[in-house]
């Protein structure tokens, strides 16, 4: 600032000197590269347009002679107590702070060409620079002392006003401006310009010009922590003064309140804890307080101290996830199963990696798979599935109240992402279930439930996790065991005899024949027919051979021969594969509908052999070639009358529960050394229901006949029914070598036991107290033991006479040496 003779320019100078600067600013104007023809300051300074400033100034002319600007003028103090004189072409000049405001703001000249008249007439910010936030810094810090004014403070604004015009004084528009008699000045405020470089230095190294921020996750993405550091220019942290963090998103500050966000040291590495409170985005900012200044437009421009604001010098963005969603996925490890073996799954755990990097050691989810089996087909056409947010414990008492009950459970413990583990169903009492001959189909139901996790676990999960109920890929197939008894309908015959044969099956589930398949569940449709194959064995097809010849070839393997000279393969044909009995021969028709008849032509052996090859739901089963039941010995003719034959006769028509009964067999004919009879009686069934498909109440040991006799009665041991019904019985007689001589068929007349639920008898009434009791009369003795003897003899006769005589055997009933068949359950 200049000041003539020591006199304030007067108001015709003050409109003048206006008047004067509005022509240089126009000038400026026009041409805006002028400034850059100049001398340039020391290369490490910038210098920055006025043309805001300029602008302002075009709206006003002189003070009173045009109408009022916009902009209030003011009148400023003139205050040279903080600044250096000196003289500078015979003229007096003044170093530092020149004035000040009713806010006590100071002012600083920035515009050594012109004189001061110290009436403002426009002012606006500098526009943003380094620069100006490092005068900004130095302004904030040094212009308004909160002290008594010392010699040093006087030599701190001296050193302001030097930087001012270093950086800010632009108007080169005569002798004195300030790039013309900067040497000048320099040796005249050699002092000042010293102190300003102390200043602008201090002002570098605290200014933060950038930063840096580095995002480390603790827990995943959950939780973690950002470190701060800020920068100077220099790469170096600020020495003094503080800066604020924020934290944009789902995300919070853990550990460090509101107020040391705030204000943050500059000189220091900062750590800032957070855990993330949703899904998302988050960002760090790193803002500064920086410091605007204010260009003054006056007769003489001036700079002060502008704003503080905040300015974000650097930004983080990173994603965070504070709740996640497991799911698992299922597939049954075996899709077919056999009666008696375990269940197991294999379950993985799916999650989004990004959201589960890294697992944190010691964090673990429980996950729970409930199995049920016994289902039909039937059952895989519903869609049970989850409702949207439902909770585990709403969907598992939806499935109970539908009718479903896990017959086994299972845990699992998932340590890492993306981990696949093998569930084992259990028990209640721990042990491995396994499936039974009812099981059918079989699904598990997996569950995540939050309620049922560790404390520290549970705040991460958003919701209950629920797999979908009959899902076909976590769902498996039991395949039954399939039983079955066939029975010739003669077992002796000769050459010409029809043969035919009666299968009893029992093990298919009720619709077999009916499940297509599931190709997501990986089990195969069911196979609709099984295949009866009718086999020759003995010495010879001329009907040359001897019965004791024939007799070598007697069926005694499990599994059917190779063709040969004297084993043949007669046909083979289908028949559903079904529960039931089956007729087969005779005329009857198989699973085509065409009919079979099959007829004797050599002597020998002719054997039924049943079987089954299993598909997803039945396993595979077949009758065994050495199975007494099944085969036909062919003879040449013989006399009908040497024919062993058999009937038979129960010991009571009809008991009580409880009650004893037995069975009684008379055996009439030739019959081999070593015959014998069996006695076997079904449990009681209610009438309408098929007997012999039901379990065994008794099965007699063999009971020996007389070979030298040809008719003789035996008799089965004593049996009783827990259970009111109808009893069946069956007696069969016996070769040695285990070829059925004689039987009968299931259900005649003679062989059936009522048994009847017992009576309930009336309590006794008490006799009328006037009415004595009578005396009883004494039992005649009439000789019991004789009357005993003559009735058991009596009872005798009338069996004999009672007892049915069948010619032929029909059918028969379970040979117990049969029941060791590994092929079928007999």
């Amino acid at each position: 600032m200049q000041e003539k003779k020591g006199k304030l320019v007067n108001v015709k100078q003050r409109s003048q000197a206006v008047f004067k600067r509005l022509q240089q600013q126009l000038v400026r104007f026009s041409t805006p590269d002028k400034r850059a023809a100049h001398a340039a300051p020391p290369p490490r300074h910038r210098k920055w347009s006025s043309i805001a400033a300029c602008g302002a100034v075009l709206g006003m002319i002189l003070v009173g002679v045009l109408p009022k600007a916009a902009y209030a003028e003011k009148q400023i103090t003139q205050d040279f107590s903080m600044a250096m004189a000196g003289a500078i072409l015979h003229d007096t000049y003044y170093m530092g702070r020149l004035a000040t405001d009713e806010h006590n703001e100071a002012y600083y000249c920035r515009e050594f060409a012109n004189d001061a008249d110290f009436i403002v007439i426009s002012e606006a910010p500098a526009p943003d620079s380094v620069e100006a936030r490092k005068m900004g810094w130095l302004l904030n810090k040094y212009a308004r002392p909160e002290r008594s004014i010392t010699e040093e403070d006087r030599r701190n604004h001296g050193g302001i006003g030097w930087l001012v015009h270093d950086y800010f004084d632009f108007n080169d528009s005569n002798d004195h401006a300030w790039n013309r008699i900067r040497d000048t000045a320099l040796d005249v405020y050699a002092s000042s310009y010293e102190r300003g470089q102390v200043l602008w230095n201090e002002a570098e190294r605290n200014v933060p010009t950038h930063a840096s921020i580095d995002v480390q996750y603790d827990e995943y993405k959950r939780r973690g922590h950002a470190i701060i550091n800020v920068y100077n220019q220099f790469g170096m942290r600020p020495e003094e003064g503080n800066f604020a963090i924020q934290l944009r998103g789902p995300a919070r500050v853990v550990g460090t309140s509101p107020e040391a966000l705030q204000h943050a040291p500059l000189n220091t590495e900062v750590t800032v804890e957070w855990e993330a409170t949703g899904d998302g985005p988050v960002s760090v900012d790193v803002v500064s307080n920086q410091y605007s200044i204010m260009f003054v437009e006056s007769g003489q421009d001036f700079v002060r101290r502008g704003a503080q604001f905040a300015d974000t010098i650097q930004t983080e963005s990173f994603p965070v996830h504070g709740m996640i969603e497991p799911r698992l996925s299922t597939q049954a490890v075996e899709p077919v199963t056999q009666a008696g073996e375990v269940v197991q799954d294999d379950v993985a755990l799916s999650v989004s990696k990004d959201a589960w990097q890294p697992w944190p050691e010691g964090f673990s989810l429980q996950a729970h798979g409930s199995y049920y089996d016994g289902l039909p087909k039937s059952a895989f056409t519903e869609v049970f599935a989850p409702a949207d947010h439902e909770s585990t414990q709403t969907y598992m008492d939806r499935i109970q109240a539908a009718g479903y009950t896990p017959v086994a459970n299972a845990d699992l413990t998932f340590t890492a992402p993306e981990q696949t583990q093998r569930a084992t169903a259990l028990t209640s009492d721990g042990k491995e279930y396994k499936t039974t001959e009812n099981s059918a189909f079989g699904t598990w139901v997996w569950t995540i439930s939050k309620a049922q996790q560790p404390e520290h676990v549970q705040e991460y999960l958003i919701e209950d996790f629920n797999s979908v109920f009959l899902e076909h890929q976590e769902s498996n197939s039991t395949r039954r065991t399939v039983e079955v008894e066939s029975e010739a309908a003669e077992h002796t015959g000769h050459i010409g005899t029809e043969l035919m044969d009666v299968i009893t099956v029992r093990g298919f589930p009720d619709d077999h024949g009916e499940f297509q398949g599931s190709e997501a569940m990986r089990v195969p449709a069911d196979e609709p027919n099984a295949q009866v194959s009718v086999w020759w064995a003995g010495a010879s097809t001329s009907g040359t051979a001897s019965d004791s010849e024939d007799d070598q070839y007697r069926p005694d393997t499990a599994e059917v021969p190779q063709e040969d000279d004297h084993h043949k393969l007669i046909g083979t044909w289908d028949v559903p594969a079904v529960n039931g009995r089956i007729k087969f021969g005779g005329g009857s028709t198989d699973a085509h509908g065409n009919p079979v008849t099959v007829v004797a032509e050599y002597p020998g052996w002719y054997v039924f052999v049943w079987s089954f090859k299993g598909d997803g739901r039945a396993k595979p089963a077949t009758s065994r070639y050495d199975d007494a039941w099944e085969r036909v010995r062919i003879h040449k003719p013989v006399p009908d009358e040497q024919a062993p034959r058999i009937s038979t006769q129960v010991s009571s028509a009809e008991v009580d529960i409880n009650e004893p009964f037995s069975d009684a067999a008379h055996v009439e004919g030739k019959v081999p050394e070593g015959a014998y009879v069996t006695f076997v009686a079904y449990e009681a069934i209610q009438e309408g229901e098929e007997p012999g498909l039901n379990a065994v109440l008794f099965d007699s040991d063999h009971v020996a006949v007389d070979a030298t006799v040809t008719d003789q009665i035996v008799h089965s041991k004593q049996t009783r029914s827990p259970t009111a019904g109808l009893v069946y019985w069956k007696a069969t007689l016996w070769s040695q070598e285990g070829d059925v001589l004689a039987t009968h068929d299931l259900g005649v007349e003679s062989e059936i036991v009522k048994v009847r639920e017992p009576e309930s008898k009336p309590e006794p009434k008490p006799s009328p107290a006037a009415e004595a009791p009578k005396p009883q009369t004494p039992l005649a003795r009439t000789g019991s033991a004789t009357v005993v003897a003559l009735m058991v003899s009596a009872s005798l006769a009338v069996l004999a006479v009672l007892l049915l005589r069948v010619s032929r055997p029909q059918s028969r009933a379970r040979h117990a040496a049969s029941s060791q068949n590994n092929h079928i359950s007999r």
